[in-house]
């Protein structure tokens, strides 16, 4: 969805019963909009991948000690695959988020 398509103000037509979208006035005189940033990480994926892989590796973490496991390899296994499948975890809930 582009800036123009946002910055619309509805009005009510009253003889057709449909609501049509009028331009405001800054949409009429706003210049071009910039290009879009091209990161191949935005800043919205790493704040996700923040949050989801530590929240999968608690859930890791948590899952071995109730299991009776324990051991740095099992422990650091279980933080790194934390770590590895909150990738595509926060890519499908950016890519949710933003319409993308």
């Amino acid at each position: 969805m582009t800036a123009r398509a946002i910055d619309l103000h509805i009005c009510y037509a009253l003889e057709t019963g449909e609501f049509i979208p009028l331009p405001t006035l800054t949409q009429i005189n706003a210049p071009a909009a910039p290009p879009a940033r091209t990161s191949r990480m935005s800043t919205l994926l790493l704040l996700l991948h923040l949050f989801i892989g530590a929240t999968l590796a608690g859930v890791f973490l948590v899952v071995l000690l109730v299991a009776g496991v324990v051991g740095a390899g099992p422990i650091a296994g279980a933080v790194v695959a934390g770590f590895l499948i909150a990738f595509p975890v926060a890519r499908a809930v950016e890519r949710a988020m933003t319409g993308r």
